[in-house]
Formats: C-alpha cells, structure tokens, sequence
C-alpha cells in the first residue's frame, strides 16, 4: 500500500488511511525512506508515520550514495527490521533483501575487499 501524496506535513489528510492501516493486523506495513535522506529527516518521518504502525523499513537510493551511516542509525534508533534496499528505478528488479551482511558491506567496503585479499592468501 502506497501512501503517495501523503508528506509527514500532510498527516491530518491520512488520518483515516492510517487508522484504518493500524487496526488491520493481517497488513505489513512498511515504511520506505530514501537512503539518501538526512538523519534528522528520516528520524521525523519516521516519527510522523508511526501512527500506520509500520513493521520494517525499507531504504531506496541505495545506488545514489556512499554514505550508508544514516541507514544503519535510523534503522537501530527505530529498531524496526530491514526488509529491502533499493539499489536502483527497476522495481521490483532493483530491490534485494536487506541484511546486516550487506549493510555492513556497503558501510565497511575496504574491510570486505581486505578480507577478501586475506582469505585468498
């Protein structure tokens, strides 16, 4: 379910869209947030949308930075699990699971190319 054209400012016009979305069990609930947001900002959105409940965020514009720090802050400051990273404008083809493993790759990318030398030596 897309909330699209709902900003954080708009809340008051979602209301009964999020109501009805956080009274129903049976629907996940993601939050998506661009990677590419400021912590601050992503931090206001996602108290603006806690009112929906969301289970699990979702990062996009992974592809669009280098600077994944504020993905691994929100998402432990919110403690809401991964669910996807988009890594590109073909969805569904640009969304791969999130996991720490990854996640840590793209924070720590000369740690893995380091460890990569090593185990080949």
């Amino acid at each position: 379910i897309d909330t699209a054209g709902y900003s954080f400012r708009d809340m008051e016009q979602g209301a009964d869209t999020a109501s009805f979305l956080a009274s129903r069990g049976d629907i996940q609930k993601q939050l998506v947030l661009p990677a590419t947001m400021r912590a601050a900002d992503q931090t206001r959105y996602v108290a603006a949308y806690q009112e929906f409940h969301p289970s699990r965020l979702i990062f996009t514009r992974m592809d669009e930075t280098e600077a994944f720090g504020t993905v691994l802050s929100e998402t432990l400051r919110s403690r809401l699990p991964l669910s996807f990273f988009g890594t590109g404008q073909q969805v569904p083809d640009d969304l791969e699971p999130a996991s720490v493993a990854v996640l840590l790759s793209r924070l720590l990318p000369d740690s893995q190319a380091r460890s990569a030398k090593g185990a080949a030596a």
